[in-house]
């Protein structure tokens, strides 16, 4: 459960951070995996870049990197910590701006 909690707080910190507030959805999938989802209004990230964004250290361009700070881990930890426990992290743009993060376990 702490992990879960880590994963979490280190998605709502990333909406934050670029859209000033976060949205959590919880869903039950057909073939019984929870998922949880964090939905922001920010800028997103560019569609090339989904995956990359997961890697240690990685951070969109530099302009945006210094108006926000930050070292390019919390996103990767998250993946990381998401795989550990049996789940997963999967990124996708939202219609009309924004970022979805789709935590699923079990």
């Amino acid at each position: 459960q702490r992990a879960i909690s880590i994963v979490l707080q280190l998605l709502i910190d990333n909406a934050l951070k670029f859209a000033g507030a976060a949205e959590i959805q919880l869903e039950r999938a057909v073939d019984g995996k929870l998922k949880i989802l964090v939905l922001d209004r920010g800028p997103g990230v560019p569609a090339g870049e989904l995956d990359a964004v997961l890697q240690p250290f990685y951070r969109l361009e530099q302009s945006r990197s210094r108006d926000t700070g930050g070292t390019g881990l919390g996103l990767a930890i998250a993946h990381q910590l998401a795989e550990a426990i049996g789940g997963s992290l999967r990124l996708a743009n939202r219609p009309g701006g924004g970022l979805v993060a789709e935590v699923t376990l079990g």
